[in-house]
């Protein structure tokens, strides 16, 4: 852990190890600040938790997700980000004290920047990822990289997930994809979605007719005023009238979700078959299946002693 020692009124409190190491050096800095709340014109990972263990949430998906992004995205952005991150640290002084100042202004120019959304330019100077405050308990947001996509990310820890003998997960219970967030109306679905759901709803139509099958999962939380009806309906004819209804069996499913008066919007061919990216769902499968097995393998041993 990373220690810093923060300056309140007359007196010092230092948190953590210290800055340097057992050398007299100083560390790299390779932890993901909290920023400070989801925005619009953001995209990446919507993380469901027990909302008392937050601390314990934030801490496993800084050590899982390192692990799945480290392939991902622009190697050239890679090294522009590390860069910034040395330089950031070197800001620091030898007893490892922050310029908060700066830090607020560096994380106000941020947000306006995920705001007008810079796209690539505005990427070049960010790390792959970073944790949000969602605004809404038991939920964080993991802000990705415009270069990196959500489902990919996604689809790849609920694999390791499944893999024999894979990833544990013991806090997070769901890490579902946001490919964007804006404000929940009508307006802003027509304009916002058509793009981010190209590769799904046409680059990804099925050739048979009877796979072009959609579903829309949809969640409310911290918000009385967006009417679900409408903000489905609106969704659906983004789809386009190519895709058919089917809530039971769906090719393709839409997830939304709506905290406070930010709409998040993902889409996957793989939501059903990945538990609804229930982490804890899938362990449960897998533990299910190994134990059935386990017992199908000692059945047969003692027919065969017999």
């Amino acid at each position: 852990t990373i220690g810093c020692t923060l300056k309140m009124g007359g007196g010092e409190k230092r948190k953590g190890g210290g800055e340097k190491g057992g050398n007299g050096k100083k560390r790299k800095q390779n932890f993901q600040k909290r920023s400070s709340e989801l925005n619009r014109g953001d995209q990446g990972l919507l993380a469901s938790f027990e909302s008392h263990l937050e601390n314990k949430a934030e801490r496993e998906l800084n050590i899982i997700l390192p692990k799945f992004l480290e392939k991902l995205g622009n190697e050239a952005l890679d090294k522009v980000a590390e860069e910034d991150a040395v330089e950031g640290d070197e800001e620091q002084d030898e007893e490892g004290d922050i310029d908060f100042e700066k830090a607020l202004e560096d994380e106000a120019k941020a947000a306006k920047s995920s705001k007008k959304g810079e796209g690539q330019g505005a990427a070049q100077a960010k790390p792959k990822y970073s944790i949000v405050q969602s605004g809404c308990k038991g939920l964080l947001f993991v802000r990705l990289r415009r270069d990196i996509d959500p489902v990919e990310v996604a689809n790849a820890v609920c694999e390791e997930v499944r893999r024999e003998k894979g990833l544990r997960i013991r806090y997070i219970f769901k890490l579902s994809p946001v490919l964007s967030t804006f404000y929940p109306s009508e307006e802003e679905v027509g304009k916002i979605l058509p793009a981010k759901l190209l590769k799904f709803t046409a680059d990804g139509l099925p050739e048979q007719e009877e796979k072009r099958k959609f579903a829309i999962v949809y969640k409310s939380r911290n918000n009385s005023e967006v009417k679900r009806d409408t903000m489905i309906k609106a969704i659906a004819e983004v789809v386009g009238d190519k895709w058919k209804v089917d809530l039971s069996s769906p090719t393709l499913t839409v997830i939304v979700d709506i905290i406070k008066s930010i709409c998040c919007v993902g889409a996957s061919f793989t939501f059903n078959a990945n538990q609804k990216y229930n982490l804890r769902a899938i362990s449960d499968e897998v533990q299910a299946a190994r134990s059935k097995a386990d017992d199908s393998g000692e059945k047969k041993d003692k027919e065969k002693s017999e």
